[in-house]
């Protein structure tokens, strides 16, 4: 039995598991995080850390559905990097190494990305070190899913450099945590690398490359 119909039951109506899940990450995420910044009782901008949306004493009302963004988002990140195996195909063991690396660095970087609801603001030094650990290990996967889709004609190298450099932008707002618009800058880059995988993930898996 093929490995794609070994996972076909993680299929949703025909989209592989990373399509569908790497969808689900943008709605919960970006909409959970609009219902709290409506929420915000005083202006709000890239001057602002985006966790301070979770931090109870400046937003009473909303803290809880930006806490409950990263938790959802990062279940459903977890299936994103999982489904990532949708590449494992062919005979191009270099990819399939470097892919199945970046989906356990993926995984450990959505753990983190959980515990930095669970841990909120409220709670500095443990949300500080889930933070840094989850950026640092995004930077990893991202990495790494640039490299490997190197590999693939199909993938315009352009998209891997765009991976590189969102990598490089979560580090460094990882590091220099003096900036916070570095932090919406690195957060909207991997919105667009989820979205970009997604599709990407759908077409390789429908042209059966």
């Amino acid at each position: 039995m093929s490995a794609s119909r070994k996972g076909a039951w993680m299929n949703l109506k025909g989209l592989p598991l990373s399509s569908w899940s790497g969808a689900l990450v943008l709605v919960l995420y970006l909409g959970l995080v609009m219902v709290s910044y409506s929420a915000y009782p005083s202006s709000f901008g890239p001057g602002n850390w985006l966790s301070d949306l979770g931090d109870k004493s400046l937003n009473p009302d909303g803290a809880v559905y930006y806490r409950l963004a990263p938790i959802l988002a990062g279940l459903a990140l977890m299936l994103f990097f999982v489904g990532l195996k949708d590449w494992h195909g062919g005979k191009r063991s270099k990819p399939r190494i470097l892919m199945s690396i970046a989906q356990s660095f993926g995984v450990l970087g959505s753990f983190a990305l959980i515990m930095t609801g669970w841990f909120s603001k409220d709670n500095p030094v443990p949300h500080l070190r889930w933070s840094i650990a989850g950026s640092y290990m995004c930077f990893g996967a991202v990495v790494l899913v640039g490299i490997a889709l190197l590999c693939y004609t199909s993938v315009p190298k352009l998209f891997s450099i765009f991976c590189f450099l969102s990598a490089a932008v979560a580090i460094t707002s990882a590091t220099y945590r003096k900036a916070p618009w570095l932090e919406w800058l690195a957060v909207f880059m991997l919105m667009i690398f989820v979205a970009s995988v997604s599709y990407l993930t759908h077409r390789h898996v429908n042209q059966g490359q």
